[in-house]
């Protein structure tokens, strides 16, 4: 199995256990990543286009680094002038783990924390909560989904943060924003919330949730 991905302008062919360096993401290492933006994949049989949009590929960020230096020289004849300049692009180092060739249980919550080049919060969203899988599954949904939702609440209560909180009822969907940036306490709230969403993964599995770090 493979799949072509697209990340930082770039297409990729990758299969599971591939190592390869990405356009630099704004996450650390260790952290997980989900790259959505699947041009093509195959599991016995080719899918492009919309049979591919809704597979996705996971990976582990091993590092970050940058590359071998650019020598860049401009030189203009008969007016000495000339001028050298170097450059290292950096890069990110990730590991795929997996390849979903089919779209993702509707039952797990799926976190994403949206980060700015400075490794800032800017916001998160939650997609996904309980009542769609079978009596006594959903439950760990819903732990998750509460988990989020006290987290907002108690970022508008005890900080001085200001927040912005967008919610679809019929998706089961949370999208959060911290305007002006994040607090020292807001961004002490949110470590405590993936701290607790990354120990669900860690008991449950990733069946059930999903936590990925993006660049905004």
């Amino acid at each position: 199995m493979y799949a072509i991905i697209a990340t930082g302008g770039k297409q990729y062919k990758v299969s599971e256990g591939d190592v390869i360096r990405v356009e630099k993401l704004a996450a650390e290492a260790g952290d997980t990543v989900t790259f959505d933006q699947v041009v093509a994949v195959s599991d016995g049989s080719l899918k492009v286009g919309k049979d591919a949009a809704k597979a996705s590929v996971s990976a582990t960020v091993m590092d970050q680094g940058k590359a071998k230096k650019v020598i860049v020289y401009k030189y203009k004849r008969k007016s000495g002038y000339h001028k050298k300049n170097g450059h290292r692009q950096a890069y990110t180092q990730v590991k795929i783990d997996k390849i979903n060739a089919q779209s993702r249980d509707c039952a797990m919550v799926s976190v994403v924390v949206k980060k700015n080049r400075k490794k800032e919060y800017v916001g998160f969203t939650c997609n996904g909560h309980a009542g769609f899988d079978e009596y006594g599954k959903d439950i760990v949904c819903a732990a998750l989904s509460m988990l989020v939702i006290n987290t907002v609440n108690s970022i508008d209560a005890l900080t001085d943060c200001r927040v912005s909180v967008t919610t679809d009822e019929t998706e089961g969907k949370i999208e959060v924003t911290f305007p002006d940036g994040a607090s020292k306490e807001a961004v002490l709230l949110t470590d405590a919330m993936l701290l607790g969403i990354q120990g669900v993964i860690e008991e449950y599995g990733k069946k059930y949730a999903s936590l990925t770090f993006k660049e905004v």
